[in-house]
């Protein structure tokens, strides 16, 4: 099961990849590209020639340099979703920054990053729920995953006018917040107090930064979090209690809309 956008600029990816088999080949992640994976997974994989083994923990997200990656083995089903970045978009975003030696990204992995996954949590909605993703703004939401990626693990200055996004430590605060209170209908004065700004400000810096309405991020992982403990056995209607949504026509729209389950 797979799903792919593409713009001039950018191609979008979101897929359950399978363990490679006699018969399946071993998946590839392209080089220049930032990728999350949404399970754990213990992996082996070969760049340019050499083998490693990887343990990749679950919403856990990274980068890849000049060298694709080939998947050698996975030890179940990897759920991942990743975009792959022109190169004329890294020079844009690289001189906008002024930061050359980000230009190339590099191979890093296994970081939890607020951005990426709200990026995740968005290719996904589009790839398997009922969400769709016009290339405008898969744009909108690439650029800005490059953006942070540059900033936050390759060392690229921010740039010293204030552009209005949220920095990594208050994004950081605001996901904890909203994974912590997963059961409550969280209002936006209580994510601004835990960010420290005020509402006004707080909801279209939210939105800057990560693609996605602060309403629309917590519904996303809420979907999330039911469909894990759905799949775990739980019963549906205990499920959509345990994530603050009453059983019924909400939550079954809810949860096609974000993780395309019925």
């Amino acid at each position: 099961m797979t799903w792919t956008i593409e713009t001039n600029e950018l191609r979008a990816f979101w897929g359950v990849v399978p363990p490679p088999t006699q018969h399946i080949a071993p998946s590839v992640s392209e080089a220049y590209s930032i990728g999350f994976n949404f399970s754990g997974t213990e992996a082996l994989v070969e760049i340019e020639g050499r083998t490693e083994a990887r343990s990749l923990g679950a919403f856990t997200g990274g980068a890849n340099g000049a060298e694709r990656i080939h998947w050698v083995s996975l030890d179940a089903p990897a759920e991942c979703a990743a975009i792959t970045i022109s190169d004329r978009l890294r020079l844009e975003i690289a001189d906008e920054l002024r930061a050359e030696r980000a230009v190339d990204l590099g191979d890093v992995w296994n970081e939890q990053e607020p951005v990426l996954t709200a990026l995740a949590l968005r290719l996904r909605a589009a790839g398997r729920g009922g969400w769709e993703m016009s290339s405008l703004e898969l744009e909108e939401l690439g650029r800005g995953a490059l953006r942070y990626t540059m900033i936050e693990m390759f060392g690229a200055r921010r740039p010293r006018i204030n552009d209005h996004r949220l920095d990594r430590k208050q994004l950081s605060r605001v996901q904890e917040y909203l994974h912590a209170n997963i059961a409550k209908r969280v209002t936006l004065s209580e994510l601004a107090a835990v960010a420290h700004i005020s509402p006004t400000h707080f909801q279209r810096a939210f939105r800057l930064t990560t693609g996605l309405s602060p309403h629309q991020y917590q519904t996303a992982w809420r979907m999330n979090r039911a469909a894990g403990l759905i799949r775990a056995g739980v019963p549906r209607g205990t499920a959509a209690r345990a994530v603050g949504f009453t059983p019924g026509h909400g939550f079954r729209t809810a949860m096609r809309k974000f993780v395309g389950m019925p």
